[in-house]
C-alpha cells in the first residue's frame, strides 16, 4: 500500500467520511486543479521548488552523459535552468546564453542594457551570477571577434569550475560560434539528449501549470464550439477571440492559430484567412500556446458550424 492509499485510510477512518475518490496525490489526477494565483492557506505551485527540482533532473542527466557543464543557447532550456524570461522575441536568435556547471550553479549572459538590469531585479535566485552577454549576431565583419569573445566568456565560468577540459554539452550552435568554440578547445558533444530526458519527466509544479495550460485550452475550444463558432463569422474572427481570450486567462505567448474552414479544409490551410464560415462549414481550429510559466497548452478541433445546412 502506498503511503498515499494509506493517508486516505486513516482519513476515512476517522472522519467515517468515504474519501476513496481522492485516489492519489493532488498532481497526479488532471481532474484537480489549482488556481493560478497564490494563497496563504493552499500549497499551490511552489516556483521555488520547481526551479530546485529542475536543476536537480538536469545534473542528473548530465551526470549520466558524463557532463561538465552544459552551454545552453535555446531559450527554453535556458529558462528550465535558470527561470529567466524577457519575451518570445529573444529566445531563438543566440543573443543571450547560459552555462550550468555539473558542480556548479548556472550563470546567465543576459543581453546588456535594460535587458541586464531587469534580470537582476526580476531573478533573485541568480543573487551575482548575471553577466553581460557577448552578441556576435549581426555584427556584420566582426562576427568571428565577437563570436571569440562569447566563448571566452563561457570559458571563464568553465575555468571558475574547472570544467574547460571536459566534455561540454551544447544545446545550440551556428557556425561562428562553433569555429569559436573549436578554436578555445572545446570538446563540444551534443547537449540534447540530456536536456530532453531532463526536461521529459515532469516535476509536481510542472504538471500542475500543464494542468492550468490544458484548462486554458480547453476553455478556448468549448467558447470556439458553443459560442464564437457561426456563420458570417471570417476565420480571422475565430483566431483573434481565441487570441484574446487566452492571453486574458494567462498564457505568455499565442503562436499562430489555424482556422481552416469549408474548402480550406481540404487541402488544409494552415492558418486563418478572412473567409466567411458558412452554415455546414466543416471547421478545424488548431491552438499553439504558451501557458502561464511557459508550460504549453495544443488543442486541436473539427467542428461544424452552428447553424448547419437545412436547418430553418
Amino acid at each position: 500500500m502506498s503511503k498515499s492509499d494509506r493517508i486516505v485510510k486513516k482519513d476515512k477512518k476517522a472522519s467515517g467520511m468515504d474519501l476513496s475518490f481522492i485516489g492519489r496525490p493532488h498532481e497526479w489526477d488532471p481532474r484537480r486543479l489549482y488556481s493560478q494565483t497564490g494563497a496563504d492557506w493552499q500549497y499551490r505551485v511552489d516556483f521555488d521548488r520547481l526551479r530546485k527540482d529542475r536543476l536537480a533532473r538536469l545534473r542528473e542527466q548530465m551526470k549520466a552523459d558524463d557532463l561538465g557543464a552544459l552551454v545552453l543557447f535555446a531559450g527554453a532550456n535556458i529558462r528550465y535552468a535558470t527561470a529567466s524570461y524577457q519575451g518570445n522575441w529573444k529566445y531563438n536568435i543566440n543573443i543571450r546564453y547560459a552555462v550550468l556547471p555539473a558542480d556548479g550553479e548556472p550563470v546567465l549572459f543576459e543581453t546588456a542594457g535594460s535587458d541586464l538590469q531587469c534580470a537582476k531585479i526580476d531573478l533573485p535566485w541568480m543573487e551575482d551570477r548575471i553577466r553581460p552577454a557577448i552578441t556576435w549576431q549581426w555584427a556584420e565583419g566582426a562576427v568571428p571577434y565577437m563570436a571569440g569573445r562569447m566563448a571566452e566568456s563561457v570559458m571563464d565560468v568553465l575555468k571558475e569550475h574547472g570544467a574547460d577540459r571536459e566534455r561540454i554539452g551544447i544545446d545550440n550552435l551556428d557556425m561562428p560560434a562553433l569555429e569559436a568554440f573549436q578554436k578555445a578547445g572545446l570538446n563540444i558533444v551534443n547537449g540534447w539528449p540530456a536536456i530532453l530526458r531532463a526536461r521529459t519527466v515532469k516535476t509536481r509544479d510542472e504538471i500542475e501549470l500543464l494542468k492550468q495550460a490544458s484548462s486554458i485550452g480547453d476553455a478556448a475550444m468549448w467558447k470556439i464550439k458553443y459560442e464564437w463558432l457561426k456563420p458570417g463569422v471570417r476565420e480571422r474572427d475565430i483566431e483573434a477571440k481565441v487570441h484574446e481570450f487566452m492571453l486574458e486567462r494567462g498564457c505568455e505567448i499565442i503562436y499562430d492559430i489555424i482556422v481552416a474552414s469549408g474548402g480550406n479544409t481540404s487541402p488544409y490551410r494552415r492558418w486563418a484567412t478572412d473567409k466567411l464560415i458558412r452554415q455546414g462549414d466543416l471547421v478545424i481550429v488548431d491552438i499553439n500556446a504558451v501557458g502561464p510559466s511557459g508550460y504549453s497548452s495544443t488543442s486541436c478541433a473539427v467542428s461544424s458550424a452552428a447553424v448547419p445546412t437545412g436547418r430553418r
